[in-house]
């Protein structure tokens, strides 16, 4: 069996990808999402398992399509 990997880790780093990306802090992703900076922070690292409604709110956030932000998760996972 190959090397997995938790889904949280890339998610949230394609999520940290876009924010810079797009010259956003996480305060303005936070406050756009209605979401906590602190929160946010636990996304990028990994280390919670966000929700359905929640990814949409990241995605709103982040000024990118829900689709977007997968197609970014996707790209991640296949470079590790």
């Amino acid at each position: 069996m190959g090397h997995r990997i938790e889904p949280q880790i890339p998610l949230g780093e394609a999520v940290k990808m876009l924010r810079e990306e797009k010259r956003l802090t996480k305060a303005a992703v936070a406050a756009r999402a209605g979401v906590s900076a602190r929160w946010l922070r636990d996304v990028e690292a990994g280390r919670c398992n966000p929700t359905w409604a929640n990814l949409r709110r990241v995605a709103v956030g982040l000024r990118v399509e829900l689709t977007e932000l997968a197609a970014k998760v996707e790209l991640v996972e296949r470079s590790h």
